[in-house]
C-alpha cells in the first residue's frame, strides 16, 4: 500500500513539474550547482583529509623530526638516525628518506629524474609490495656495494616501453651503473613526485652525511609496534634524544626530537584551506536551499485551492506534507544527478590545476563515499527546503481560500511573512561570502602590493644536476658552471645569467646556524639561524636583487682567497644597528675565526620562501658559489623581451645543440630583443621551470 501511494505521489510530482518547466528549470539548476560544488570539494577533502593513507594500518606509520630552540623544525643528522634505530624499543621499523635528481641516459635522450632515496625499513615499514621483482635488502642499503634502483611505474612504462623483462637490467645514473630489482606498483607515490627509488644507505659514507652537525635533507618515517601509542614513543624518542644530547653536547645541545602521525604530517599545509573552501561551498548549498523554498512557496500560492479542495475531500494533513516532501526531493535528487555530472568536470578541473603542493592530488576521485554524501546532501536539502514550505502550504484556511476573496486573507499574509524571512536568510548567506570573498580578496591585493625584494619581470630558470662522478671536485664543477653562463650570456636577447642554489619563492630551504663575532657565544644549540644561498657573481643582477652598500661577489672569491659573504639588510639592521658591517665576521661552520668569513655586501631582504614569509624572522646569507660549489644549482637568466622566447633556445643550448633549432625561432628571439619597450609588463617568474628533456647530461 505505501509503495502504491509513493507511486501515485511521484507521477503527480511528474505531472506537477512538467506543467511548470520554467520552475523545475530554475529549482534544479540552483540544486545542481549548490550541490555539485559540494560533491567536488568534499572529494578532494576526502582523499586528502579524509581517506586513509594507501598502506596497510596507516595509522601506524610516523615521522620524526629534529628540533631544538633555533630550528623548531629541522631534517635528521644521519648519525642521529643510526642512534635512533638501534637505541628505540618502540618501532618496528625505522628508516630515512628524501629525494635527489639523476641524469638518466640511455635508452633515449638523457633526461633529470627525481629519485626517491629511502631506507630498505621505509619499504618494509611501508609494507611495500612491488609490481614486479622485490625491494632492496639491509645488505644492499650500505655504502660500497652494488648500486641497485627501483623504477616506478611511470618510468617503466615512459622510458623503457613497459619491458616485462627489466628486473635485472642495468641502466646510467649520473654516471653509474644500477641494477633494476623491481618496479613499483602504479598507484605507488612515495616520496612524492619520485620516478624511481635508490637505497639512502648508498650515500651513508659521504662526508656531508657522517657528520653529526650536518643535516642533509633527511626525514625519519616510522611503523609503531603494534602495542605502542604515539605518547610512549615520543617518551621514549625524548629520553634518547636527552641522551645523545649529553654524549654529543656540540652538535646536539637541546636537540629533542617531532613525532607526527604520517597522514597529519602528509596534509597540515593544506588541512585548514580545504575546511575554508568546504565551509564556503556549504553556505553556497545553503543559499541555494533558501532560493528553492522560497521558489516553493512562491508555486504553493497558486495551488491554495487545490489543497484546500483535497483537504476538503478527506486528505490528511500528514498525506499532503508527504507528497510535498516528494516533490522536494524529487527536486533535490535530480539536482544531485546532475550534479554529480557538474563534480567530475570540476574534479577533472581541480586535478589539473592544483599545484604540485598538494598532496594526494591523483588520488582525487568520485568514490562511494562522495556518492554517498551527494545522495545525502540530497536528502537533507530536500527536507530542509521542502518542510517549512510543506507545514505552511498543507495547514490552509478552508473557509477562507474556498472563497475567491481569500487569496489575498490572513493565509497569504503568513506566506508572505516567511518569504521575507527566507530572502532575509538568504541575503545573509550572501553577505558573509561576500565578506569572506571580500577577505580573500584583499589579501590577495595585499600580496600584490608586496615588494618581494628583486625583480620578476622578464626573468626564467631552470634546475642544473652535475654528476659528481664526473665533476667531483668544486673546481670542476665551478669552471662548468662558469662556461655555460658565459655562453648564455651572450646568446640574443638575454640580459643577464647567473647560478644561485635557490631561487626566491622556491621551496628548496637551506639554513645554517650562525653567530657574529663581537657579541657573546650564547653555546652549543642556541645559534640562531639564516637562510643560506649559493650565488655567482652575476645572480643579483640576473634576478633584480639590490645591492645597497659594499661589493657584488667576483672571480676571485674562490678557496685561494679569503672567505667572504654577503648578508641582508635585515641581518645587518639587528646585529650592527649603530655600525657598519662591512669588514666584520660571521661564524659558520668553524669554531676557528681564522675561517669565519667577513662580510664585503649588503642586499635587500628578499621574500625567499613565499610572499605571506612565515620565515621572515630569518636573517639572509649568501656565499661564493665558487668558493663551495655544490652540484646542484639553478640558471637565471633575465631577458631583454619575453623570456618565454629564450626556452627553445635555452632547450637547444642545455641539449648540446649551440645553434637555432630553425630560422623562425631566431628571428622570433631576435625581435624581442630590441622591442623591449613595446613588451607588455607581464611577470615571467617561474621558479620551477625546469627543461626535463634537455639535461645538463649532454653538455660536454
Amino acid at each position: 500500500m505505501a509503495m502504491g501511494t509513493l507511486w501515485q505521489d511521484l507521477q503527480f510530482g511528474i505531472r506537477s513539474f512538467a506543467k511548470n518547466p520554467g520552475f523545475t528549470t530554475v529549482a534544479v539548476l540552483a540544486l545542481t550547482l549548490g550541490i555539485g560544488a559540494n560533491s567536488a570539494i568534499f572529494s578532494v577533502v576526502n582523499a586528502v583529509l579524509l581517506r586513509p593513507l594507501p598502506y596497510e594500518q596507516p595509522d601506524k606509520l610516523v615521522q620524526l623530526r629534529e628540533r631544538n630552540a633555533s630550528y623548531p623544525e629541522m631534517n635528521v643528522a644521519y648519525p642521529n638516525y643510526l642512534d635512533w634505530r638501534e637505541q628505540n624499543n618502540v618501532f618496528e621499523e625505522l628508516g630515512v628518506f628524501r629525494t635527489n635528481d639523476y641524469n638518466l641516459v640511455g635508452s633515449g635522450e638523457p633526461v633529470v629524474v627525481t629519485a626517491g632515496m629511502v631506507s630498505a625499513s621505509v619499504l618494509r615499514a611501508l609494507r611495500i609490495k612491488p609490481m614486479m621483482g622485490r625491494i632492496f635488502t639491509e645488505e644492499e642499503d650500505k655504502p660500497k656495494v652494488g648500486l641497485v634502483t627501483i623504477l616506478g611505474y611511470g618510468l617503466w612504462q615512459s622510458r623503457f616501453g613497459s619491458d616485462p623483462n627489466i628486473v635485472g637490467k642495468t641502466i646510467r645514473l649520473s654516471d653509474n651503473s644500477f641494477t633494476i630489482l623491481g618496479v613499483t606498483a602504479k598507484d605507488y607515490d612515495f616520496p612524492s613526485k619520485t620516478q624511481l627509488l635508490v637505497p639512502a644507505g648508498i650515500k651513508g659514507a659521504d662526508g656531508g652525511w657522517i657528520s653529526r652537525g650536518n643535516h642533509p635533507g633527511l626525514i625519519c618515517l616510522a611503523r609503531l609496534k603494534p602495542e605502542v601509542t604515539l605518547e610512549q614513543a615520543q617518551a621514549n624518542m625524548d629520553s634518547i634524544a636527552i641522551n645523545l644530547d649529553k654524549l654529543y653536547p656540540g652538535t646536539n645541545s637541546g636537540s629533542r626530537v617531532t613525532i607526527e602521525p604520517m597522514l597529519q604530517r602528509t596534509v597540515k599545509d593544506i588541512r585548514q584551506a580545504l575546511l575554508v573552501l568546504l565551509g564556503a561551498v556549504g553556505f553556497v548549498l545553503l543559499i541555494a536551499c533558501a532560493n528553492v523554498a522560497n521558489l516553493l512557496l512562491a508555486r504553493s500560492a497558486g495551488r491554495q485551492r487545490e489543497i484546500a479542495i483535497r483537504i476538503a475531500l478527506g486528505a490528511s494533513r500528514f498525506r499532503l506534507v508527504r507528497q510535498l516532501l516528494t516533490e522536494s526531493l524529487m527536486l533535490s535528487i535530480s539536482g544531485g544527478v546532475l550534479g554529480l555530472i557538474l563534480a567530475r568536470w570540476g574534479v577533472q578541473l581541480i586535478t589539473r590545476i592544483s599545484p604540485a603542493s598538494v598532496p594526494r592530488v591523483s588520488e582525487i576521485s568520485l568514490d562511494s563515499r562522495v556518492v554517498l554524501f551527494t545522495f545525502g546532501i540530497c536528502f537533507v536539502t530536500g527536507l530542509l527546503f521542502g518542510l517549512a514550505p510543506a507545514l505552511q502550504c498543507s495547514n490552509p484556511d478552508l473557509n477562507e481560500t474556498l472563497k475567491e476573496s481569500g487569496r489575498g486573507s490572513t493565509a497569504g499574509l503568513r506566506r508572505q511573512k516567511f518569504r521575507s524571512a527566507m530572502v532575509v536568510s538568504e541575503v545573509a548567506l550572501s553577505v558573509v561570502l561576500l565578506i569572506g570573498a571580500g577577505l580573500f580578496i584583499r589579501s590577495f591585493y595585499n600580496l600584490l602590493q608586496v615588494d618581494p625584494g628583486f625583480n620578476p619581470q622578464y626573468v626564467v630558470s631552470t634546475s642544473i644536476a652535475l654528476p659528481l662522478v664526473r665533476y667531483p671536485k668544486t673546481p670542476d664543477r665551478v669552471a662548468f658552471l662558469h662556461q655555460l653562463t658565459d655562453r648564455v650570456r651572450v646568446l640574443p636577447g638575454v640580459k643577464q645569467a647567473g647560478l644561485a642554489s635557490r631561487v626566491p619563492l622556491d621551496d628548496n630551504q637551506w639554513q645554517s646556524s650562525f653567530w657574529v663575532e663581537h657579541l657573546p657565544d650564547p653555546g652549543p644549540g642556541k645559534h640562531p639561524a639564516a637562510d643560506v644561498t649559493l650565488a655567482d657573481p652575476n645572480y643579483f643582477q640576473a634576478v633584480g636583487i639590490r645591492l645597497l652598500k659594499g661589493r657584488d661577489f667576483n672571480d676571485q672569491d674562490d678557496y685561494d682567497h679569503p672567505f667572504v659573504v654577503i648578508i641582508d639588510d635585515a641581518f645587518a639592521k639587528k646585529y650592527w644597528p649603530n655600525d657598519d658591517p662591512i669588514g666584520k665576521r660571521v661564524q659558520l661552520w668553524s669554531d676557528d675565526p681564522k675561517d669565519w668569513p667577513t662580510v664585503i655586501g649588503i642586499v635587500n631582504t628578499i621574500s625567499l620562501n613565499s610572499l605571506d614569509d612565515h620565515f621572515a624572522h630569518r636573517v639572509q646569507i649568501y656565499l661564493p658559489y665558487y668558493r663551495v660549489g655544490d652540484s646542484s644549482m639553478n640558471l637565471v637568466v633575465r631577458a631583454n623581451g619575453d623570456p618565454e622566447l629564450l626556452r627553445v633556445l635555452l632547450e637547444n643550448l642545455l641539449g648540446n645543440a649551440w645553434k637555432f633549432t630553425s630560422k623562425r625561432d631566431a628571428a622570433r628571439i631576435e625581435r624581442a630583443a630590441t622591442r623591449e619597450q613595446r613588451m607588455p609588463r607581464r611577470s615571467m617568474w617561474r621558479p620551477s621551470a625546469t627543461l626535463p628533456e634537455r639535461p645538463m647530461m649532454s653538455l660536454p
